[in-house]
């Protein structure tokens, strides 16, 4: 009984396994915009950022806070922050971590995530000194 209790648990931990490594891999598939050409993820990053300003607005309408990243008027200015920052903490760390178990991630989708941060990061500068000329 002891065996087929270890078989078991052996078994259900492999499933486990296999679902949380399936959900990881489905939320990176989500946030794989960026490792496109960076004119085509820039493009991607444009109308997300167009959909969260209509929940936004949305969210105004209807009295409520806007919520983070929504605010048409607030956060207009943070976007390329945002989009630079959301790459450094979340995207490129995960991938990361994907390419510490399927090694073509490390060549195949680090390299343009590097580039668009590179790009944002350049964007957010240049935005930076536009503001301060005025």
């Amino acid at each position: 009984r002891a065996l087929n209790d270890s078989k078991s648990s052996v078994f259900m931990n492999s499933i486990d396994l296999w679902k949380s490594s399936t959900f990881f891999v489905l939320n990176l598939a989500n946030l794989s915009s960026p490792a496109k050409p960076f004119t085509q993820a820039k493009e991607w990053a444009l109308r997300q950022q167009a959909e969260r300003f209509q929940q936004g607005d949305a969210e105004v309408q209807l009295g409520m806070t806007t919520s983070h990243m929504c605010d048409r008027l607030r956060d207009r200015a943070a976007f390329s922050r945002y989009e630079e920052e959301h790459l450094t903490c979340v995207v490129i760390p995960a991938f990361q971590m994907l390419g510490g178990f399927l090694p073509a991630v490390k060549s195949q989708c680090l390299p343009p995530l590097r580039h668009s941060q590179s790009e944002w990061k350049k964007t957010m500068l240049a935005e930076a000194v536009r503001l301060s000329e005025k």
